[in-house]
C-alpha cells in the first residue's frame, strides 16, 4: 500500500536510523551529519514531486546508501564505493548479523512443516537428541533436518533481502524487500 510522504513525521520517525546507518558506513560524524542532511533534501524533494512510497524504511536505505555513493563519486572518480567499508575493520558486521537474525523466526511460517518445527526448537536452544526424540526422528535424520532448514533459511534471507556487503563479502547491512510479504509484515507489527 503506498502512503502519502509527509516531511516532518516521516522525517522525525527515520532520521536518526539513517544517521546511524550513515555513520556507520562513513565513520566520521560531521561527515555523516552533512550526508544526513542531504537525505533530508532528497527526501523532501521527493516527497512534494511525486505522489508517496511503498516503503519507507527500504527507500530511506535505498536513498542513503546511493547519497554515500555520490559522496565517494564526488571525492574521487576513481574511489567505488566498495572502498567505503575497510575490509580489515573489526566486525561491526556482528550487530549486523544480529539485526538480521531477527528476520529468521519470520521466515518459518516459509517453509514446510517439516523444516520449519527442527529450526524453531533448534533456535529455542534444544538440543538435536531431543529435537529428535521430541518429532520422532532418527538422530541422523533430526541433525540432517536442522542443517537443511538453516540452509532454506539462508537462501531465503538471500531472496527477501536486500544486501550490502563489503568487498571482503561481509554484509554491511540490509532491508526487506517489499515483495517479501512475511518480512514486511514482521517490520509493521516489530520494527515501526
Amino acid at each position: 500500500m503506498e502512503t502519502k510522504c509527509n516531511v516532518p513525521a516521516f522525517w522525525l520517525e527515520y532520521k536518526d536510523m539513517v544517521h546511524d546507518y550513515i555513520l556507520k558506513r562513513v565513520k566520521n560524524e560531521a561527515l555523516a551529519q552533512d550526508l544526513t542532511q542531504e537525505v533530508l533534501l532528497k527526501v523532501y524533494r521527493f516527497c512534494h514531486t511525486r505522489s508517496g512510497v511503498k516503503n519507507k524504511r527500504s527507500w530511506l536505505f535505498e536513498m542513503s546508501r546511493n547519497t554515500i555513493v555520490d559522496h565517494y563519486r564526488r571525492e574521487s572518480k576513481t574511489e567505488s564505493y566498495e572502498t567505503i567499508t575497510d575490509p580489515q575493520a573489526p566486525a561491526e558486521s556482528s550487530d549486523v548479523y544480529e539485526s538480521m537474525s531477527d528476520y529468521i523466526r519470520p521466515l518459518l511460517c516459509c517453509l514446510p512443516e517439516m523444516y520449519a518445527r527442527p529450526l524453531q526448537l533448534d533456535l529455542d536452544g534444544v538440543d538435536q537428541k531431543e529435537i529428535a526424540q521430541r518429532l520422532g526422528l532418527e538422530l541422523s535424520t533430526a541433525k540432517s533436518r536442522v542443517q537443511r532448514s538453516r540452509k532454506k533459511v539462508k537462501d531465503l534471507l538471500q531472496e527477501c533481502l536486500y544486501l550490502e556487503l563489503d568487498v571482503s563479502g561481509r554484509v554491511t547491512g540490509f532491508a526487506a524487500k517489499p515483495t517479501c510479504v512475511a518480512l514486511q509484515e514482521f517490520d509493521k507489527k516489530h520494527r515501526h
